[in-house]
This record gives structure tokens, sequence and C-alpha cells, in this order.
């Protein structure tokens, strides 16, 4: 699994290969989710997981849905207040799902993580989930396996200093997502 972010000039992108693996077994599915908010309350979210992909989904369906009764409830929403919401349920999957596995070392814990694009009238974040932490994305991030070599190949392919908003637009930032994850996943 390798999910990315990139950060650019007018907006984001995000992007993940189509492996998922349960136990021993490796399918093809979407690790990507689109989300819309009413017309009403327009909102673009766009959230890409790794790990756990049963946990993962439960994390995205409880962010799905409470950001869309917020933005009904409130005739509108603002990135502030989905980046909180994420923050939230992030944290409490991990500490009522994951953590429990840990202490009690009683077999895999169902860890997983998050990339989540927002959109917001003409605004836009990125965040990445680690563990039970959120935080925005300044630049680009990866997760999953293979995230060395994606990001040592971002570092070869674009000379942009850490932590700045990438200096190309989303139509170039697609083709090196592409690129990227295809290239992690020979070498990865």
């Amino acid at each position: 699994t390798l999910i990315a972010g990139f950060k650019c000039q007018d907006g984001f992108v995000i992007a993940a290969d189509t492996a998922i693996t349960v136990n021993n077994t490796v399918f093809a599915g979407s690790k990507m989710h689109l989300f819309r908010g009413p017309k009403n309350s327009p909102y673009k979210m766009v959230i890409a997981c790794s790990g756990g992909i049963t946990i993962a989904h439960s994390a995205i369906e409880k962010i799905s849905e409470r950001v869309g009764d917020v933005a009904s409830k409130l005739n509108g929403i603002k990135i502030l207040e989905i980046t909180d919401i994420v923050e939230e349920i992030v944290a409490d999957l991990w500490k009522r799902n994951v953590y429990p596995y840990l202490r009690d070392q009683i077999g895999d814990p169902p860890v997983f993580n998050l990339i989540v694009g927002i959109e917001v009238k003409d605004e836009f974040s990125l965040l990445i989930s680690d563990q039970d932490n959120v935080a925005p994305i300044d630049s680009f991030a990866f997760q999953g396996s293979g995230f060395e070599v994606a990001t040592s190949l971002v570092h070869t392919l674009i000379e942009s200093p850490a932590n700045s908003v990438l200096t190309f637009p989303v139509s170039v930032g697609a083709h090196v997502a592409i690129e990227v994850l295809r290239i992690a996943k020979l070498y990865g």
C-alpha cells in the first residue's frame, strides 16, 4: 500500500495504488474516497487510506458522516472544522481500537493512516494522520510501504525546500504522483 499527498500552487493531489492486502491475500480495490457537500454548503474532501482496510474505512465513514452533518446544520463548514473532526475521529479510533492491541499484545493491531485533502470555496488544506496524530502537509507526504523510496524520489525529482508548497500546478502534480507511485511500487 502506498498513498500520497501533494500540496500544489492551486490545490492538492492525492494518489494511491490499488493493491489491498488482507491477511495474505492481495486484491485490487480503491483506497481513495471523494465526498462533496450539498449546494448550500459546498466542500470537497478526498481521503486516501493505508493500513487495516476495515478500520480505515470505519474512520472514513465516521469522518464523512460527521462532516456532512456539521455542514448541513451550519449551512456551511470551514476547513478548520473539518480538520478538528478528522483529528477527533482518528484519535478516538486509535484509542479504542489500536492501543488495546498494543497494550495487551493480542495480535496484530488494526493500524491505519490517512491523507485527507479538503477544499472549501477557494481554500484548500492537506492533512496526514500518523498513528493518533493529524498534521498539515505543507508540501508532500506518503504513507504505507514504499514511503521511503517515494520520499527519496520526490526529493530527487523536485528541488523544493522542505515544508514549502510545491511550485507547480495540480496538473503537473498529478503526473508527478503517477510516476512516483509507479517507481515506488517497482523498487519499494
